[in-house]
């Protein structure tokens, strides 16, 4: 299920080199009192947060680094899945700095 609309943190993840015991701590840093921390992923940075044990909220892309299966999957286990025209102005990882500011 996705997270609330609403959180003091958020972790985007991009497609490149991810790793997977930073990305672990940054999403749960082991403080009970801390916000709840909101992961979007940028297109095929869902896989490698997923490959890392932690599954985006959102996945914002045009979907060149996704394929429909992984796209079904991510929806089927909660992550809300935004696939966007290619043809578009900003980059994947932009569309996910955008949520992040509309989320507050």
């Amino acid at each position: 299920m996705p997270r609330s609309d609403h959180a003091g943190r958020v972790v985007i993840v991009a497609d490149g080199d991810v790793d997977g015991a930073a990305l672990r701590h940054a999403v749960h840093p082991g403080d009970p009192a801390a916000d709840r921390i909101i992961v979007i992923a940028a297109d095929g940075g869902a896989l490698k947060a997923v490959a890392a044990g932690v599954m985006p909220d959102v996945v914002i892309g045009d979907g060149d680094s996704l394929l429909p299966s992984d796209a079904d999957r991510l929806g089927h286990d909660g992550a809300e899945v935004r696939i966007v025209p290619a043809e578009k102005d900003q980059s994947d990882t932009e569309l996910c700095l955008r949520e992040a500011v509309t989320r507050g």
